[in-house]
């Protein structure tokens, strides 16, 4: 399967593997199906790292269990969480380069699970990550207005 982030810079595509993050999968299409994306953003960037979007500053009630099989590779796309493994839910990233070794799991960490990869918008990635940011709490974020997702929709 594949979703449609539709940004106000135009659509990112994504292909979803269901057969490595089963869970994830299910939970992130029943957030999408509900519209719990709408009017939502990215709100968090780091070059070279990672583009996060998401429901910032909530979060959507449900959690998923750590589901780590692949690794987060150029332009996969993970499932943010805190310091539990299992509290992933409904804030995802792009991934803007390799970044396999830091997003494994190392001591206690378990890893970021990886759930899709961008197949079409990376121009639109591009555009995104020229949006003017700011430090806040230690986490470099954009400055709002941040850059808004109209929709997350399966194709």
């Amino acid at each position: 399967p594949h979703i449609t982030i539709a940004t106000q810079n135009g659509p990112i595509t994504v292909e979803l593997f269901p057969e490595d993050a089963p869970q994830t999968v299910a939970n992130f299409l029943k957030l999408c199906k509900e519209n719990t994306f709408n009017q939502s953003s990215f709100y968090r960037y780091v070059a070279g790292f990672v583009l996060q979007g998401g429901l910032y500053p909530t979060s959507a009630p449900s959690t998923v269990p750590l589901e780590y099989k692949l690794p987060n590779d150029m332009w996969s796309v993970g499932l943010a969480r805190d310091s539990n493994p299992h509290s992933g839910s409904s804030e995802y990233y792009i991934n803007l380069a390799d970044n396999s070794a830091t997003l494994a799991p190392h001591g206690t960490s378990g890893g970021y699970a990886v759930f899709g990869k961008v197949v079409s918008g990376f121009e639109v990635v591009r555009a995104i990550e020229k949006y003017p940011t700011q430090q806040s709490g230690g986490t470099t974020m954009f400055k709002p207005p941040f850059p808004v997702v109209y929709n997350i929709s399966s194709v």
